[in-house]
């Protein structure tokens, strides 16, 4: 009798059909995109936020500089709300 040949190699894996493969990458890749939106999301909302502080302080100054006698009510109208008149 003759010894079995020894293989020097690994065994195999099982192999995975290429569809599910496929199917994996795809669900990774759309949540990687899903990730990007959302902080792309949040990153959109803190502008906005900033532009609404940016108004109000401009609201602020005025009205201070109104108080303090520095701008008319006439000046402070037009510059406050130019639309309303």
């Amino acid at each position: 009798m003759t010894p079995a040949p020894v293989s020097l190699l690994p065994p195999l894996k099982e192999s995975i059909p290429w569809s599910r493969n496929k199917e994996k990458q795809d669900k990774r890749k759309n949540k990687k995109e899903e990730r990007k939106t959302k902080a792309e999301k949040r990153k959109a909302s803190t502008i906005q936020d900033d532009d609404v502080v940016d108004d109000f302080d401009d609201d602020i100054r005025l009205m201070k500089k109104l108080k303090k006698g520095k701008i008319s009510k006439e000046e402070f109208d037009a510059t406050f709300a130019p639309d309303a008149t």
